[in-house]
């Protein structure tokens, strides 16, 4: 199920995982849990990040993202959540860097 904007705003206005990250953050979290990255791009240490090109679908309940082509997720060893937005280019070359 996909989470609100109001669920969202919930869970990044409290202590936790989602402290301080933006208000879409735990949505595209939870795409993350079920396995639905358009990407992933694994670092050398083992870690993780899943890459999530923006939809109309995620505009209509996110319009901050209108200008967005990718949202970043990726978590620490701890459990936080973090995300970053990335431009068509930016997100071009981290593919890029990942296939050399």
């Amino acid at each position: 199920m996909t989470l609100t904007r109001n669920e969202c705003e919930k869970l990044t206005a409290r202590p936790g995982k989602f402290e301080g990250e933006p208000i879409y953050s735990p949505y595209f979290y939870e795409f993350m849990l079920d396995g639905m990255a358009d990407e992933t791009i694994w670092h050398d240490d083992g870690t993780a990040v899943d890459l999530f090109k923006v939809e109309e679908e995620d505009i209509e309940i996110f319009p901050e993202l209108k200008m967005v082509f990718t949202v970043a997720v990726s978590t620490d060893d701890n459990g936080f959540a973090y995300c970053q937005i990335l431009t068509e280019d930016e997100t071009n070359a981290l593919l890029s860097e990942e296939n050399l």
